[in-house]
This record gives structure tokens, C-alpha cells and sequence, in this order.
């Protein structure tokens, strides 16, 4: 590029002038081309000085190289913070950790990087409504299991419907699993010999669980399976005293049953219940 600009066949002629002799003539054609060749470099030697000042990397406030990005921002070394090493306290009060702990708030120990899966702490279980019993319970009531037909229901395909229901002194704790009139017939499995749950709870938002049926109680592993056909359906039935786990009558007042069918065709909506009340 720059010996096509240089090269003299690029120079327009030149006109020689009236009554000029022919050596006038060459010394003022050899001074154009000098002042034109001269123009043609300084124009190439600028491009070349502008597009090596565009590649050249540029320089931060303090002198250092600093690179770019392909957007064009800038990215000094420098800034880079390496995963320090995980880091031990000094000792067990807020004494200050090793220097080698990064800069960034990181918690005391985690040295900056992501824990370990064993350091994970495991998500806690989700527990049921009321799941505040204490961890030992009275002996309990035998939990009978009917059936019965109907052509009431209230569902498609199969439901679950608590009721309590008052009989002297002592209340019956009941939970219907119902199979639709019209709807094909049903297999239940189960896992154990226990088939249902209910527990009684306090009428707050936030229940307390007061009794629970299963607690304190041994459950076989044996797998099992309950048949319902369209329109029939299976009645669990408890008796309770209106106690607690400790054997103190409850108080009178609003009270909340949760009753749970263990069959793994029902989950996740096992869980169901309904209120009464202790007069």
C-alpha cells in the first residue's frame, strides 16, 4: 500500500512552462514529486501511528497494562480475588480469623467458596398440620375398618371426608375413603398394617397438636392391598376420650381433627380435616 502511494506513476505530469529551459523544467518537476511524496508518506505514516494507538492495550491511572474485553471495557488483573483456602478461627469467641480470609463478607470458615455436599445442611421435613405431640403417648383405641355403599358423593373419581361425632362420653373419630358412583374400582396399597392417621389439634392457624392415634404404637411392615368398588366405601374408626396425650381432659372450646390415609394412590392429598367441638 504505502510503494503503490510512493510510486512516481501515481504523480500527475507536469506541464512545462512558456520559454522554460529543460533543466528548469526537471529541477521544478524534481521539487513537486519531492513535496508530493513527502505529503503521500506523512498521510501514511499517520493512518499507521493511529491504527497501531487503537490496538495497543491501554493504560490504567497507575501505569499498569490494562486489558480489555471484547466490548471494549476494562478488566485490570488485579481486580481478580482467588478462592482463598478454607480458613480455621483463632479460638471459639469472634476473635479475628486468618489474613488469608477474603475481603467480601464471607461467613467465618467458608473461605469463599461453595460448601461441600456433606457441609450442606439438609432441608428440614415438612411437617404435618398441628405436629407437636410429645414424643410419647398413652396406649390407644383399636382403629375398626368398615364398609358401607352409597350414592352420595361428592367427588369424580375417589374422596376422603373426616367426621366427629359425640356419643356419651367419648368421640368418634371417623375417615371415609369413598370410590365415585360410576367411576371404575379402586386398588389401595399399603406398606404396613397401619392404613390411616388422626391426630387432634388446637383450632389456631398455627395448631397444636394435643393427641395423635398412632403414637406410642408399633406398625409391622407388610404390604397390602384394600379393593373398593364404584359406590362403596371404607370406614376407619376411633374412639376417643377427649384427652390428651398426658390424660388431661381438654378444656372446652373449638378443636381441629387431622385424619391421613397411608395409601400411596392418594398422596399427596392424604391429609384431610374438619373441626368440632368440646362442649
Amino acid at each position: 500500500m504505502i510503494d503503490d502511494l510512493l510510486s512516481s506513476a501515481r504523480l500527475e505530469p507536469l506541464a512545462p512552462e512558456p520559454g522554460a529551459s529543460a533543466a528548469a523544467w526537471e529541477e521544478v518537476g524534481r521539487r513537486r514529486r519531492r513535496r508530493t511524496l513527502r505529503t503521500q508518506l506523512a498521510a501514511c505514516v499517520g493512518v499507521v501511528v493511529l491504527v497501531m494507538v487503537g490496538l495497543l492495550p491501554s493504560l490504567d491511572g497507575g501505569g499498569r497494562v490494562a486489558e480489555l474485553d471484547v466490548a471494549g471495557r476494562e478488566t485490570n488483573a488485579d481486580r481478580v480475588v482467588e478462592s482463598p483456602a478454607l480458613l480455621e478461627a483463632e479460638s471459639e469467641d469472634d476473635s479475628p480469623v486468618d489474613a488469608g480470609r477474603g475481603s467480601r463478607g464471607a461467613e467465618p470458615g467458608s473461605g469463599g467458596r461453595a460448601p461441600f455436599e456433606s457441609e450442606v445442611a439438609p432441608a428440614p421435613a415438612q411437617s404435618r398440620p398441628g405436629a407437636s405431640a410429645p414424643s410419647t403417648g398413652r396406649p390407644k383405641p383399636p382403629v375398626e375398618r368398615t364398609r358401607y355403599e352409597t350414592v352420595y358423593i361428592g367427588c369424580l373419581e375417589w374422596c376422603l371426608t373426616p367426621s366427629v361425632v359425640r356419643e356419651g362420653d367419648v368421640f368418634v373419630l371417623t375417615l371415609d375413603l369413598c370410590v365415585a358412583v360410576g367411576a371404575r374400582a379402586r386398588r389401595f396399597s399399603y406398606a404396613t398394617t397401619q392404613e390411616v392417621d388422626m391426630w387432634v389439634a388446637t383450632s389456631e392457624p398455627s395448631p397444636e397438636t394435643l393427641w395423635t392415634w398412632s403414637l406410642g404404637q408399633q406398625f409391622a411392615a407388610q404390604e397390602h392391598h384394600l379393593d373398593i368398588s364404584a359406590g362403596e366405601c371404607v370406614r376407619w374408626i376411633a374412639k376417643w376420650d377427649g384427652t390428651d396425650e398426658r390424660g388431661e381432659p381438654l378444656p372446652a372450646g373449638n378443636y381441629r381433627l387431622f385424619t391421613k390415609s397411608l395409601a400411596e394412590q392418594v398422596a399427596p392429598n392424604s391429609t384431610t380435616e374438619t373441626t368440632f367441638q368440646i362442649p
